[in-house]
């Protein structure tokens, strides 16, 4: 029996190490997939890592700005923008964005900051400020960094930047108020890029020729969307009220100069368009960034 054994032991012990050996052989693995020690089977997955490269920097010390971005932010490098985020199944979701300021500078005060509007507003050009990050004045808003571009060379002799302003995507608890902030700010967002874009193209050709037939209709079906969402605005905006009706305000008046320049096609009507929808864009932003942080 013990030499039945010993063979029989043997035998195993040969069949395992010739497995071994054939499992190296061929690459295939030692170990079944689904057991224990296979990573896939165990819900792990290789992690990824990225790097935001910034913009650079120019001195502007002639007009007593500090120094201006040329490009921030991942849009102004071309960077692509995925049009969701990737929350739980269920979540509020509400689409990245990108659009372009044409920032006019950074300035050290408020006082400064105002001057520099009034000196863009006497030559007719339409201004916008931004304390969140210094007192920043923008000239100009556009759907793209090309259209930017050539909305400032017709704009002023003085240098303007096109600067990102980026929307990252948010994912909001699937509760009724988040559901309306998503449909509201995706609305917006949708409404202020179509503004923002006609409007640049028709002042870069002057800004007195009659808009298409197609952009008119596109504007008006983005207006009634928009609107649709605004309509629990009190119930939903809560400590948010301000900037929320704000955004709101801003979005309506540059509607209405929109229709006012169907009507009568006028350059100063266009600059308004401009002047409301930079300033939506601005609040939009930063009510994003509010709820991409507390998740309200």
């Amino acid at each position: 029996m013990r030499i039945f054994a010993s063979i029989a032991a043997a035998i195993l012990t040969g069949a395992i190490f010739g497995y071994i050996v054939l499992a190296l052989f061929t690459g295939e693995p030692i170990l079944p997939t689904g057991s224990a020690a296979d990573p896939a089977s165990a819900g792990l997955q290789p992690g990824a890592s990225g790097v935001a490269a910034s913009g650079s920097k120019a001195d502007l010390a002639a007009t007593g700005k500090t120094p201006t971005d040329k490009s921030e932010g991942a849009g102004a490098a071309g960077a692509a923008h995925p049009d969701k985020t990737t929350g739980a199944a269920g979540d509020a979701q509400v689409p990245a964005s990108v659009s372009y300021l044409l920032q006019y500078g950074v300035f050290q005060s408020e006082a400064s900051m105002n001057e520099a509007v009034q000196a863009l507003t006497s030559q007719g050009i339409a201004a916008a400020t931004d304390t969140t990050d210094g007192y920043r004045v923008y000239a100009g808003i556009a759907s793209g960094k090309n259209e930017a571009e050539k909305l400032a060379a017709v704009l002023t002799d003085e240098e303007l930047y096109a600067k990102a302003l980026d929307n990252r995507a948010l994912s909001l608890p699937q509760t009724p108020a988040a559901v309306s902030w998503a449909a509201f700010l995706e609305e917006s967002d949708a409404l202020g890029r179509l503004l923002a874009g006609t409007s640049a193209e028709l002042l870069e050709k002057g800004g007195n020729a009659p808009p298409s037939e197609q952009s008119s209709a596109d504007l008006q079906a983005a207006w009634k969307r928009w609107k649709a969402t605004t309509a629990d605005m009190t119930v939903w905006s809560g400590s948010r009220s301000d900037p929320a009706g704000a955004l709101a305000a801003h979005l309506e008046a540059a509607s209405g100069q929109w229709t006012a320049y169907v009507k009568e096609p006028s350059a100063a009507r266009m600059r308004a368009v401009q002047a409301s929808t930079m300033k939506a864009a601005l609040i939009a932003r930063q009510l994003r960034e509010e709820l991409g942080e507390d998740g309200d």
